[in-house]
């Protein structure tokens, strides 16, 4: 692993990518920023505070990319949908959003899940409209991952667990505290999930909820990561301070 760009970009609090503009964008406390992965890159696409989050509440995965270059955003207060390519936006619903700490696309059935401190909600990607499928406390989970097939993965201080967005059932997978994991991306290649949290990073097999630390740190800092599925060769970009 290399530094690819310099800075502090320690603002952002969630990134999605748009593979047919193999960019990055990142969102922050002083904007929605564009980075190219080519060459590193960026521009601010938006002003405004693109985070609702402070340091005790991270809110790390708030944002999620539905495809055509288009994002759902959740705000304290509104629920976002982002036009990536012309930097526009629109609002879809309003309601109070701000105890949702992770969120998910699910492509097979075109809704996000968002879990958060009173249940976890299906939202409507298109109009916003929402409903809660699950009861409980899920305020607890930092981040989560889609794994294909109608089941997501939570990460949370209870410990992981794996749910069937199909019947709405849940199952823990691992024990142990896995609070302060701020990033959860799927890799289709082995099958795994790679978690990023302040003690290293961890590789996840979702099946049987058994992991391994494939690398030492404090990587609970990082509040936004994408999966690419191509080698890309790496360079050092120029310097940011992009929040």
């Amino acid at each position: 692993m290399a530094k690819a760009i310099s800075g502090n970009w320690s603002g952002i609090r969630g990134a999605v990518r748009d593979p047919e503009q193999d960019a990055i964008f990142a969102f922050g406390m002083l904007g929605l920023y564009r980075i190219d992965m080519g060459t590193g890159n960026y521009s601010k696409v938006l002003s405004g505070n693109w985070t609702s989050a402070t340091d005790k509440a991270p809110r790390p995965q708030t944002v999620c990319y539905l495809g055509k270059g288009k994002a759902i955003y959740f705000g304290v207060h509104a629920i976002f949908s982002v036009n990536l390519r012309d930097g526009t936006y629109k609002k879809l619903t309003k309601a109070f959003w701000g105890s949702i700490s992770a969120t998910v696309y699910n492509p097979d059935d075109g809704y996000i899940y968002a879990t958060g401190t009173t249940g976890v909600y299906k939202v409507n990607a298109n109009d916003g409209t929402y409903e809660k499928i699950i009861t409980g406390v899920w305020g607890t989970v930092d981040c989560a991952a889609y794994l294909g097939g109608g089941s997501m993965l939570c990460f949370g201080i209870n410990g992981v667990f794996c749910m069937n967005l199909q019947d709405n059932s849940y199952t823990k997978i691992a024990t142990g505290a896995w609070h302060g994991m701020h990033a959860a991306l799927y890799d289709p290649d082995t099958q795994t999930v790679v978690v990023f949290g302040f003690s290293g990073i961890y590789r996840l097999n979702p099946k049987n909820g058994t992991h391994e630390k494939v690398m030492d740190g404090m990587w609970g800092t990082v509040h936004g990561a994408v999966y690419n599925d191509t080698s890309i060769a790496l360079q050092h970009f120029p310097a940011s301070n992009a929040a």
